[in-house]
């Protein structure tokens, strides 16, 4: 009877209904995007994570030509839209630039990251993440654990990660979630949780005449339709020897 029992009870088992697991978001391709920020499970823990989960990128205004990257509710509906802008030669090699059309006429405001050796002036430990007018450096996109993410190019090695933020912004005298970098062996600020930057889809549209911006070499990129049930995971570390 035991046998019969435990026989039924293992196909009882195996015959329920697994827990559905809906697919990952489609990747599609556009010019243009948003950037959302999916939380690392490096953050999950954090309190901050389901606050800053999914949020929007802007370029919040700090001066003539000067913007600082921040994020919004994932329900804004005026994020700022990026298109990355670079020759076939400069796309292999990762060395292209996010733009943002901004002004009037349209002007282009690259994506600057602050290298290593410079820091923010308010957060004297912090590398900022800035949509100026006259600065810009390398910023390209990379597959990380299968989801397309955005790519540091002054951390070639990817050692380090994206980290939002909760920091006041001294021309608001306001909190902002703020976009910053964390190069590796940086520590993390108690205020900051660690994310991925993931590209929505979005339409680039025309300049009008005048612009001071061009889109001749705007890249076809990967890109999301919806990135709400995208799941983003850690990288695997390397087995010691």
């Amino acid at each position: 009877m035991r046998a019969i029992a435990l026989l039924s009870l293992s196909t009882f088992a195996s015959s329920l209904p697994t827990a559905y697991q809906p697919p990952p978001p489609s990747l599609s391709t556009s010019k243009g995007f948003t950037l959302v920020a999916k939380v690392l499970p490096s953050s999950g823990s954090s309190p901050l994570a389901p606050l800053v989960d999914s949020r929007v990128l802007i370029a919040a205004h700090v001066g003539a030509g000067f913007n600082v990257a921040v994020l919004y509710p994932r329900n804004y509906t005026n994020a700022a839209i990026f298109y990355q802008n670079g020759t076939p030669e400069q796309v292999s090699s990762g060395q292209t630039m996010l733009i943002n059309d901004e002004a009037t006429p349209p002007s282009p405001f690259p994506m600057s990251i602050q290298g290593p050796d410079v820091f923010d002036r308010t957060y004297l430990t912090q590398h900022s993440v800035l949509v100026n007018v006259v600065n810009s450096s390398a910023v390209s996109f990379e597959e990380r654990n299968g989801v397309q993410v955005l790519k540091n190019g002054l951390d070639p090695v990817g050692e380090g990660t994206f980290a939002v933020c909760n920091n006041t912004v001294p021309y608001y005298r306001s909190a902002f979630w703020t976009l910053m970098y964390v190069y590796g062996g940086e520590e993390l600020a108690e205020e900051c949780v660690e994310v991925v930057m993931v590209p929505k889809c979005a339409v680039l549209a025309d300049l009008p005449e005048g612009s001071f911006s061009s889109h001749e070499f705007a890249v076809e990129v990967k890109c999301y339709e919806e990135v709400e049930g995208l799941v983003v995971g850690e990288d695997e570390e390397e087995e010691a020897d």
